[in-house]
């Protein structure tokens, strides 16, 4: 008998909240691996504020002047679960911290300072999924990614 496969950010928030849950209280923040949470880090390099309300308009909540980004559905237990640290000069998103919140531990990916490096990134956590979105989102990444090279 096959055991189902659990995949995608929901799959991400269960892990994440067992490992939260489990740790000990004093447990100092810790290093993230990726996860597809179904937004990343380089969707929001060099949008506005107005920007990015409308494209994660219905999906993400904003505080702290948009420094501080959530899923709006949340996980109902007392946690964030991931959210994203979004750093502006000029005006435009210039740096990207993906955090999960967990209840008593953060885990955080890396300070991700350009569109380039958060493309990577992506990529490189998304190459190791076997999930279909994923698949999609992998060669989407790579096309950005191309396109973004020769403008540069």
């Amino acid at each position: 008998m096959r055991s189902r496969q659990l995949s995608g950010p929901f799959f991400a928030v269960f892990i994440a909240s067992i490992i939260s849950v489990s740790a000990p209280a004093s447990a100092a923040d810790k290093v993230g691996t990726y996860t597809d949470w179904g937004v990343d880090e380089y969707e929001f390099f060099g949008l506005t504020k107005n920007e990015v309300e409308k494209k994660f308009k219905g999906k993400l909540c904003f505080h702290a002047g948009f420094e501080r980004v959530h899923f709006q559905s949340g996980s109902g237990l007392n946690y964030l679960g991931p959210t994203f640290c979004l750093h502006f000069k000029d005006g435009k998103v210039a740096s990207v911290q993906g955090i999960f919140e967990g209840c008593r531990d953060n885990f955080y990916r890396p300070l991700l300072t350009s569109k380039e490096a958060a493309l990577k990134y992506a990529i490189a956590g998304l190459s190791e999924s076997k999930d279909g979105r994923a698949m999609w989102k992998l060669g989407e990444a790579k096309k950005i990614l191309a396109a973004l090279k020769p403008a540069q």
